[in-house]
């Protein structure tokens, strides 16, 4: 299980989640889009990467490959960003 360390601030502008800027999807290397941003408001609570790939099964007509790579990239980022808790 995983999930966002209560540390990282969030944001909500016009109903979408973001990190403020000292965490920003670009200092960490990852580009922000609605998948990251809809990955990042689902990893407020404890989750797992194949959990958090189904959700996007769910919400986007997307492969099951793309949803586990696009999961897997995020996740990978934030985790060597040191934004999670594990």
């Amino acid at each position: 299980m995983m999930k966002l360390k209560r540390s990282v601030i969030t944001d909500y502008t016009n109903g979408a989640s973001g990190m403020l800027p000292d965490y920003s999807f670009d200092n960490i290397g990852l580009k922000s889009n609605c998948t990251a941003d809809f990955i990042f408001s689902h990893m407020k609570t404890d989750t797992t990467e194949k959990q958090l790939a189904s959700d996007i099964l769910n919400q986007y007509d997307v492969t099951a490959f793309s949803a586990t790579r696009d999961a897997g990239r995020i996740i990978s980022g934030l985790r060597d960003a040191g934004l999670l808790d594990e």
